[in-house]
């Protein structure tokens, strides 16, 4: 099932709330990235071919926030 951009945006807003919970609860923050990529293919899979690249930009700045270790992480 294709998510409509709404849809898509929807989901990565859950992502991203979800993400800033789990990390700040994360044990052992090696996993995180495998984790995360589970999540994120799941969602991009999901997009049509003309948002998969807006998914990816949107992953990129959740990652930029939110993984262990990045500038607001530390």
């Amino acid at each position: 099932m294709t998510l409509t951009r709404q849809a898509l945006d929807a989901a990565l807003d859950r992502l991203e709330r979800d993400v800033a919970e789990w990390v700040a609860h994360l044990r052992e923050p090696r996993i995180f990235r495998k984790q995360f990529d589970a999540l994120c293919a799941d969602i991009v899979s999901q997009a049509s071919p003309e948002d998969a690249e807006h998914a990816q930009g949107r992953i990129r700045v959740i990652l930029a926030r939110h993984a262990p270790g990045s500038e607001r992480q530390t």
